[in-house]
């Protein structure tokens, strides 16, 4: 943390803050998402559902030192009656160690599998809270068949992964790779993901273009595989499994995507020579765990004031073609202790400590925890090493924070409001 503490500080220095508030926090990303696809050979439905469930979706109980959840999870085919069905059930518990983390955007991923022999067939998913017996979600999906190929399910109310694609841990050990996102989404980190894209060209000499609003990236497919892909359970977490087979589909293998990408909506353009294939729909890149700071680009532009007096003259010099968001993280490349990728730890962090200093440091006033002392030390220092309570001469409550330099702030409450002013540094 002090790490960052001094790359920032050599930018912060003598600069203040000045009337910066948040509004009310905004949904960052779906609490309950699902995947369904299956496989029909006309006698039978081979049915797996990957799901993801946030921990702040759940209900958590105090369980001796940390906190807990059950829940379950119910699929069930039925025929348009309802008066066949197949059904599959399991349940999961889930551990926080602070009230925090059970209220987090971490979340459970994984699957079941059900072999429904129903013509036609619909499939309802059941999220229910085990200590409560409540239902919490329920996701319902309606039929759509292809009888000797693997089948995504049309469904309502839910984000339906991206046709053909499927994003990977480029870790993965032979033919079976972790499945790290199922909700057509490539996850915003400094980790290397890749994608397995289905073509009809089986070519060693294709090219991915992802294409946003602003920017062009290109790869090359550097590993062109022909057969199936069957989604199944491995170590624990969904995992995708590649089936060579000579007579099956081609599929493009892409490395390394996820470090050159901001997240944003793209495209998918498969290039073969002079010939191209447009793929159906658009993948996103997603910052799961967005800093809530940074979902409005023009809110976190005006927070770079805190470390850059000059900054709204840099406005005036951007390019018209290119988004605020791009043009943001353009801005922190001089930052960046990892230029290679895209995901930049220094100003992640810096828009992490903008939101806790927010969150945390608010008077009974407003919602101004970024202009007060309190809040403008941990946006240049963050978090400190000891923090302890004191009470001052003339009675009031006062903190004394010690980082791992030995340095101390003194911090008085001098309103009785909630505002601790910076008395000195000891």
């Amino acid at each position: 943390m002090r790490y960052f503490g001094s790359l920032l500080f050599l930018l912060i220095c003598l600069v203040s803050l000045s009337g910066f508030t948040f509004g009310q926090k905004r949904e960052r990303q779906r609490n309950f998402s699902a995947y369904a696809e299956y496989y029909t050979d006309g006698d039978s439905n081979q049915i797996t559902v990957v799901f993801r469930v946030q921990n702040k979706a759940l209900i958590f109980i105090k369980d001796g030192e940390s906190y807990r959840a059950r829940f379950s999870v119910q699929i069930e085919a039925s025929d348009s009656a309802a008066t066949e069905f197949a059904r599959e059930i399991r349940e999961y518990s889930v551990s926080a160690s602070s009230l925090a983390l059970s209220k987090s955007d971490s979340a459970v991923v994984s699957l079941l599998k059900v072999t429904a022999n129903i013509h036609p067939f619909s499939l309802r998913i059941t999220f229910i809270d085990v200590n409560t017996q409540k239902e919490i979600r329920q996701i319902n999906y309606r039929l759509g068949l292809n009888p000797g190929k693997p089948n995504r399910l049309k469904g309502e109310k839910v984000h339906i992964g991206q046709t053909g694609v499927y994003v990977i841990d480029e870790n993965a050990k032979s033919d079976v790779f972790n499945l790290t996102n199922f909700d057509g989404c490539i996850p915003f980190n400094n980790k290397p993901h890749g994608l397995l894209i289905k073509g009809k060209t089986l070519s060693s000499k294709t090219n991915v273009i992802l294409k946003s609003s602003d920017s062009n990236f290109v790869f090359h497919a550097d590993t062109v595989l022909q057969g199936h892909i069957a989604i199944l359970e491995y170590n624990n977490s969904p995992a995708v499994k590649f089936l060579a087979d000579t007579a099956g589909e081609v599929y493009y293998f892409v490395k390394d995507v996820a470090t050159s990408l901001i997240p944003g909506s793209y495209s998918i353009q498969l290039a073969t020579g002079k010939d191209t294939l447009n793929m159906p729909g658009l993948i996103g890149d997603v910052w799961i765990n967005i800093p809530e700071s940074l979902q409005d680009p023009s809110i976190a532009w005006k927070l770079l004031t805190i470390i850059d007096v000059n900054v709204d003259s840099l406005i005036d010099i951007k390019p018209k073609n290119k988004s605020l968001l791009s043009y943001l993280f353009a801005y922190w490349k001089k930052l960046d202790p990892t230029p290679k990728t895209a995901y930049n730890e220094v100003m992640a962090e810096f828009y992490a400590r903008t939101d806790f200093a927010n969150s945390f440091f608010s008077t009974i006033r407003a919602n101004d925890g970024l202009n007060t002392d309190r809040g403008r030390m941990y946006v240049r220092f963050g978090r400190p090493a000891k923090l302890r309570r004191v009470t001052s001469a003339e009675g009031k409550q006062g903190e004394v924070w010690t980082y791992q330099d030995g340095t101390e702030y003194y911090f008085v409450d001098i309103s009785g409001t909630g505002n601790y002013e910076l008395v000195k540094a000891l």
